[in-house]
C-alpha cells in the first residue's frame, strides 16, 4: 500500500509548483481584514497553504534585510508564530493555545 506520508505530500507540491508558473492574488478590500484568495492553479486551500508558505521566505528575508537584526531573527520567528497559531485557531474555534 502506497501511503501519503507528509513527506511524500511535500515532494508532490514542490514538484508541482517547481513545474507549474504560480500565480496568486490576495486582495483584501478597505476596512476589512477579510481577503479574498485567487490562484491559477485551482486546486483549493491546501494548495493555497503551501504555496503561501513558500511565500514566507523572501518576505522573511526582507525583513531581516531591512528590519530586523539577524542575531534577532529566531526570536522575532517565534513570535510570528504565536500570532499565526493564535489565527489559525481561531478559525476552528480554538481560544488560548496554551
Amino acid at each position: 500500500m502506497n501511503e501519503l506520508t507528509a513527506e511524500k505530500f511535500g515532494d508532490f507540491m514542490d514538484e508541482l509548483i517547481e513545474s507549474t508558473h504560480v500565480q496568486m492574488l490576495i486582495d483584501m478590500p478597505e476596512g476589512t481584514h477579510e481577503p479574498t484568495i485567487r490562484d491559477n492553479l485551482g486546486f483549493g486551500g491546501t494548495v493555497q497553504f503551501y504555496i503561501l508558505l513558500n511565500a514566507m521566505k523572501p518576505v522573511f528575508k526582507d525583513i531581516c534585510d531591512n528590519i530586523i537584526d539577524i542575531d534577532k531573527a529566531e526570536g522575532f520567528v517565534d513570535g510570528v508564530l504565536e500570532l499565526v497559531k493564535a489565527d489559525l485557531m481561531e478559525v476552528v474555534g480554538g481560544g488560548d493555545s496554551e
